[in-house]
């Protein structure tokens, strides 16, 4: 369905102005927007408005396409003929021209990029030797203090490495030290008066 609003001094006038400009169709309805208004000697005051609702006929699109073909044929669109790309001719070959390489004053082709620098570990100095001394002291009650170990900070991870084992039962010995990186934490947080709660104590041995 299309539509058009027209006005005019009644709605009857309206009604009958849409039904030919849209050329007499056999299926249509109206609304009324607007009633006129005339003024004690009968004269329009306001004009009536209307909404006209109408199917567009076979009949109707094609000389709608006719008007606007005439239109076209009038008025011809220009074709936009885009020019030869000049060419550099050497002997007998099409040479094509080489793109000038474009480097900011600020690249420098010797220079390197700059070097990431390496996260630092939250362990500190005396967080790690509080943890020493704590492993050194539970030796010393284990009757292993013969043992020697290693101790090195990856990111949250402090691990312990023994250099002989102090189970011979593998079991035994993960449970032993799970039981190890429980203790040292709780002893470091009691120590430092803090949570640390993404740090972590971990114990091999070879």
């Amino acid at each position: 369905m299309k539509s058009i609003i027209t006005e005019a001094s009644s709605i009857a006038k309206a009604i009958e102005q849409s039904w030919k400009k849209t050329g007499k169709p056999q299926n249509f309805s109206v609304k009324v927007l607007e009633e006129e208004e005339k003024n004690f000697l009968g004269m329009t005051k306001k004009p009536a408005k209307i909404a006209f609702f109408f199917e567009e006929t076979t009949i109707q699109r094609k000389k709608t396409d006719q008007r606007y073909q005439k239109k076209q044929s009038k008025h011809p669109q220009r074709q936009q003929v885009s020019k030869p790309e000049k060419k550099e001719k050497k002997l007998g070959k099409v040479v094509p021209k080489k793109q000038p390489i474009l480097r900011s004053l600020d690249q420098d082709p010797q220079k390197k990029a700059p070097e990431r620098k390496k996260r630092k570990s939250p362990w500190t100095e005396q967080m790690i030797t509080e943890a020493k001394n704590w492993t050194t002291g539970m030796l010393k009650e284990m009757n292993m203090s013969h043992i020697t170990f290693s101790v090195k900070a990856t990111g949250n991870n402090l691990k312990f490495h023994f250099n002989t084992p102090l189970i011979k039962q593998k079991e035994k010995q993960k449970a032993l030290f799970r039981n190890f990186a429980f203790l040292i934490m709780q002893s470091i947080r009691y120590k430092f008066k803090k949570q640390f709660r993404n740090l972590k104590a971990v114990f091999t041995s070879d």
